[in-house]
């Protein structure tokens, strides 16, 4: 299965985030080490795609384009990221990745769970983002579909030709001032098969009970407190070499 990461722009850590997805990917994912130099990029399986800003290590062993920002909001221009993926490169399911998800434990990318963790409902509007999740809300509910919190921190297989068929609903999260969370719209409104999940987003790396947080999981992210506060320490420890994706 085809691999998709978007990436903008205004990285706090040099785009290390990505480098050490990149690595966790290679050891955990076992289509991601099918990528040779002597097949076609354009149609092998297992492709890892990186669409958007440069961060400017990147291998031949990335198929990668570069997009410039949409103007829009923040989930607005994720949604347009993605559906330009899907109208030029990606084809059928593929398994989409965010920079900031790190792979600790083994996974079939065709068997990957969807995830979710309740109600959209249930946040505290005090936050841009936390609007973004509130819009989704509503929306959701006044169309008549069901509002499960699909935007936790771990990948999310998408259909091309489904993701293209919500084309007005990202029109719509344009004219938001904080636009939707494009799981969320993704997973209700097609109504995908979805496991309850605990997120696992680090604001820290310290504890006992911070690294029994990850161990009940196969995907972790953080915060970029947490980046500083343990989790890039980990990491590095972790995967201290480089994966086929990074020039040499």
């Amino acid at each position: 299965m085809d691999i998709l990461y978007i990436l903008g722009a205004g990285s706090l850590h040099n785009n290390e985030e990505l480098r050490y997805s990149l690595r966790a990917l290679e050891k955990n994912v076992c289509h991601a080490k099918l990528v040779e130099a002597t097949r076609s990029l354009s149609g092998a399986e297992g492709r890892v795609v990186v669409v958007g800003e440069n961060p400017g290590f990147l291998s031949e062993k990335v198929e990668f384009h570069y997009l410039p920002e949409a103007k829009g909001n923040k989930e607005y221009c994720i949604a347009k990221k993605v559906e330009w993926a899907c109208q030029n490169v990606m084809q059928g399911d593929f398994l989409f990745m965010n920079d900031d998800f790190f792979l600790h434990k083994k996974i079939v990318p065709q068997h990957y769970p969807n995830y979710q963790k309740g109600c959209l409902s249930h946040t505290a509007p005090d936050s841009n983002y936390n609007k973004s999740l509130q819009h989704t809300f509503q929306y959701l509910k006044r169309l008549g579909h069901t509002t499960f919190h699909f935007d936790v921190h771990t990948p999310i297989i998408y259909n091309s030709d489904k993701f293209l068929a919500l084309s007005q609903h990202w029109k719509h999260s344009k004219t938001l001032d904080f636009g939707m969370v494009v799981k969320s719209v993704y997973g209700n409104i097609y109504q995908i098969p979805h496991l309850p999940y605990k997120d696992v987003k680090l604001s820290r790396l310290k504890t006992l009970e911070d690294y029994q947080r990850i161990d009940a999981t196969s995907c972790i992210s953080c915060s970029d407190a947490g980046w500083r506060n343990g989790v890039a320490d980990y990491l590095k420890h972790k995967f201290p070499n480089p994966s086929i994706y990074e020039k040499s």
